[in-house]
């Protein structure tokens, strides 16, 4: 389970899983335990000083530690070591969340293996082995393991990366397209839910701004401009300015309606709040939106006077794909026109040769 996020700004400087014991700095390891780093350091009155000094020692002890624990001879040293790197803590939570996990299929058959001795034919084994029921899950294996082996590269703990040279499967894209029929039913569904109400105007951010939906969980105040929203993009996507239209604004009114009893941050107030007044978390948004799903699956909507049920199921990220579709320019922040291709679901509209 990956660590909590700090929420105090105070402890933004302390790396992962080190927290202050009752007498000295402590850092938790993944697999259990409390190892001392460095004595606090109190003033009469028993508050805790931390001069940049004292930073850095904390930081050093916490280097010269990891170093002591984590051994070089096997992969999931390897792993342990990329884990508690500055490379991993520098990605997203999602990602790490995803990396976590790819572990937990390639350590079984990796993990015992000196890093020195795997060879893209072990590589190759595992591909094939995972691919004939998993193919998608085993390409993102393979990125992990090749990201893996590239930061161990570059330390010296392994001298080559043999994923290098080792295809992926070929995978079909998405061609999932939400009508709007389909849209409404889980729109309404939401909006007329008190638990889930918050997905409703989060889905209209996706589809009108074309995001991905963990950024329009981290929208703000601070995104809503004169001219519009404007579309922060991860993944090397270009961030623009969408322009405000009535329906954006209804949204925005909307998810301002939702919180207006909640508390207020005096900075970064997100756009759609949790019942504290907090932005919504990934986790939370997945597990309201697999509820919502399941209710217009099976209950449905009232809408224009009839009880109508949603028949297929899709999933959050396809509002994206939705929104560059119904897009009279077919824009959504992206640098390749292959990743538009992949977002468009429906086959472009052209003239006839005569």
């Amino acid at each position: 389970m990956a660590p909590k996020q700090r929420t105090n700004k105070a402890d933004k400087w302390l790396p992962s899983r080190v927290y202050r014991g009752k007498s000295a700095y402590e850092w938790h390891p993944k697999g259990g335990g409390a190892i001392k780093l460095l004595a606090l350091t109190k003033s009469q009155d028993g508050e805790v000083i931390e001069t940049p000094d004292i930073r850095l020692r904390v930081l050093q002890a916490f280097d010269e530690k990891q170093a002591e624990l984590v051994k070089r001879d096997t992969v999931s040293a390897l792993i342990d070591k990329y884990f508690i790197s500055q490379q991993f803590r520098d990605l997203a939570v999602s990602s790490q969340a995803d990396q976590r996990n790819y572990r937990k299929t390639v350590e079984p058959v990796f993990g015992k293996m000196d890093p020195r001795a795997v060879r893209a034919h072990h590589v190759r084994k595992f591909m094939d082995a995972r691919g004939a029921k998993h193919p998608v899950n085993a390409n993102r294996c393979h990125s992990f393991l090749s990201t893996l082996f590239n930061w161990g590269r570059e330390r010296q703990y392994c001298d080559v990366n043999p994923c290098k040279g080792v295809r992926k499967f070929k995978e079909k894209p998405r061609d999932r397209y939400v009508d709007d029929h389909e849209y409404n039913i889980v729109y309404e569904v939401a909006a007329q839910h008190a638990s889930y109400s918050y997905i409703a105007p989060l889905m209209e951010f996706i589809y009108l701004c074309r995001l991905r939906p963990n950024e329009a969980c981290k929208l703000t105040e601070e995104h809503l401009q004169k001219d519009g929203i404007f579309a922060q993009r991860g993944k090397g996507s270009d961030s623009e300015i969408t322009q405000w239209s009535p329906r954006l604004e209804a949204a925005v009114a909307f998810a301002r309606s939702l919180r207006a009893d909640r508390p207020r941050k005096m900075k970064g107030q997100p756009l759609v709040t949790n019942t504290k007044g907090g932005g919504i978390r990934m986790e939370s948004f997945k597990t309201a939106w697999a509820r919502v799903m399941k209710l217009a699956l099976e209950n449905g909507a009232h809408i224009d006077g009839k009880q109508v049920k949603l028949e297929a199921r899709f999933h959050a990220h396809d509002l994206k794909a939705k929104g560059l579709t119904d897009h009279p320019e077919k824009d959504a922040g992206h640098r390749s026109e292959k990743m538009r291709k992949v977002y468009n679901r429906r086959p472009d509209v052209v003239s006839p040769t005569r």
